[in-house]
């Protein structure tokens, strides 16, 4: 009988509670610093209290509040604590939108691997990242990156220094209604919070208004950071410019709006291009169309080629960082070492040839998902034909295949040898299972037959290793009456009969 909607609600409501408390006592076991909110809601359960002194890792208070509030919403406090192992420590980029995801994967990562925890709520994504101090961590660190027109707070930078900043987990839900949700592959159970890239910190450090984090006696991590400017600067700026400023301004406009966008994209080129045009209507007087569209591409020529250096450093940098082995098996096998994962990703041939089912064994084996973009790294674009994969299977080392990789030949070889290439040729397979050819060239016999007339060989297989044979050579179960019995065969088609042939050939070389 289905459950009435609302049995149906309180079941699920009542699954959520249980996982709230699980899932509250899971992020203390990591060290995170946990506190229980109004259930739906982002405010602290305990109001006459500032939540920053009794944020906790105990668990036996964490299941008390629970106990008391089993539909709490779970807090967890970011940056630094006295009390937590300074490798515990996190910061969250908490992007509201899909305009903001982007600025966060395109713009600040320009395609660095976010192999780091991230989160849904309602909309947009939430990055977790291991605390660093090159970005600002006072009481109340948390700072906004604002759209490009200054009108709009798109990622808040939650740094805070354990007093001043919280983010609510999942699987609370969310005041509009949504459950907030690890995304696959990407919990904290999944791996813990990478470290921003120092030129990640700088772009950071640039879109909040802030100096390099660099001294004098350093250089910035990477030439393309930009001095930065104040929020207020650009507000202003998109204003419009007096004469005078205004080829300064269009320079540094389109300089900026080229960084924010993906400029492979014809549609994002052409909007940004007309409100380029746009804002020169609004300088006294605008500047003339010629100057401007020498401007605009200039800028993008720039950006291009800033891109494409850091790419080739990204491309070198990554190469560097995976490795592969060529297993002498055959079909050949391959061994994928990388960054992301301890030991290989073991691939057939054709799953080394397909980055999709590079990508699933991945996340198969290792629990691992990669970002956009896994596609044209390894198997390469128009602009760079060869991709990761040939580059490593240029320089990879071989390996033979180990005893057990070989085993499965002599196997092959041994009961070839000793039954199924003596096989009777018949109209109808045996009834005491020995092996019989028929016309249709398929071989029918049992395996309890070739077990109990192995003779004596003293390394004559086992009855696993006998299946896992057969197995591999596209064995199939058939039953056929004799008088009132039913008698099950294992049975072998033509094609499966010269699989096993070819692989006993090889075996014979083995042994």
């Amino acid at each position: 009988m289905p459950l009435d909607p609302v049995d149906f609600d309180n079941a699920i409501l009542g699954l959520i509670v249980t996982t709230l408390l699980r899932e509250a006592l899971n992020y203390a076991a990591q060290n995170l610093r946990v506190f229980p909110c109004a259930p739906r809601k982002k405010t602290p359960l305990l109001p006459r209290q500032p939540w920053q002194q009794y944020a906790t890792t105990d668990l036996a208070q964490i299941n008390q509040w629970y106990t008391r509030s089993p539909q709490a919403n779970v807090a967890v406090t970011m940056g630094p604590h006295p009390t937590v192992p300074p490798e515990n420590w996190i910061l969250d980029l908490d992007a509201d939108s899909d305009e903001a995801v982007d600025l966060v994967v395109n713009t600040l990562f320009q395609g660095i691997n976010l192999h780091t925890p991230q989160f849904k709520g309602q909309r947009g994504r939430h990055f977790l990242f291991r605390w660093t101090d090159a970005l600002p961590n006072n009481t109340h660190a948390n700072w906004k990156i604002h759209s490009a027109d200054g009108t709009r707070g798109l990622i808040d930078v939650k740094a805070g220094n354990g007093k001043g900043s919280y983010c609510i987990f999942p699987p609370s839900i969310h005041p509009d209604g949504p459950t907030y949700t690890w995304l696959p592959g990407r919990s904290l159970d999944d791996g813990p919070p990478m470290s921003i890239p120092p030129e990640v910190i700088e772009r950071i450090r640039q879109h909040i208004g802030l100096p390099s984090a660099t001294t004098n006696q350093g250089k910035p991590a990477t030439s393309t950071v930009r001095k930065a400017r104040p929020p207020r600067y650009w507000q202003d700026l998109l204003q419009g410019v007096s004469e005078g400023g205004r080829n300064n301004a269009a320079i540094s406009l389109a300089g900026k709006w080229m960084s924010e966008i993906d400029i492979t994209n014809p549609r994002a080129l052409e909007e940004r291009h007309r409100e380029f045009l746009h804002w020169n209507e609004r300088n006294v007087p605008p500047l003339a169309p010629m100057v401007v569209e020498a401007t605009w591409h200039n800028a993008l020529a720039l950006e291009t080629r800033s891109r494409q250096q850091r790419s080739n450093q990204t491309a070198q940098a990554q190469l560097e960082s995976w490795r592969a082995i060529r297993v002498n098996a055959d079909p050949p096998k391959w061994k994928l070492f990388g960054p992301l994962w301890e030991g290989f990703v073991e691939l057939s041939l054709d799953q080394w040839l397909n980055a999709a089912h590079v990508e699933k064994q991945a996340l198969r084996q290792k629990g691992v998902s990669f970002d956009y973009g896994f596609g044209s790294l390894w198997g390469g674009n128009r602009k760079e034909r060869r991709g990761l994969r040939q580059k490593l299977a240029d320089a990879a080392a071989t390996e033979e295949p180990s005893f057990e990789e070989c085993r499965d030949r002599v196997v092959a070889h041994l009961i070839w040898s000793q039954h199924l290439d003596h096989a009777l040729s018949a109209e109808e397979p045996h009834s005491a299972g020995r092996p019989c050819r028929l016309a249709d060239g398929s071989l029918w016999f049992k395996t309890e037959y070739l077990l109990t007339n192995g003779g004596s060989l003293k390394d004559y297989p086992e009855r696993n290793e006998i299946n896992a044979v057969l197995r591999e050579c596209g064995v199939s179960d058939r039953t056929r009456r004799f008088g009132a019995r039913w008698v099950k065969f294992r049975v072998l088609s033509a094609a499966g009969v010269r699989a096993l042939e070819a692989l006993a050939r090889k075996g014979a070389i083995e042994e």
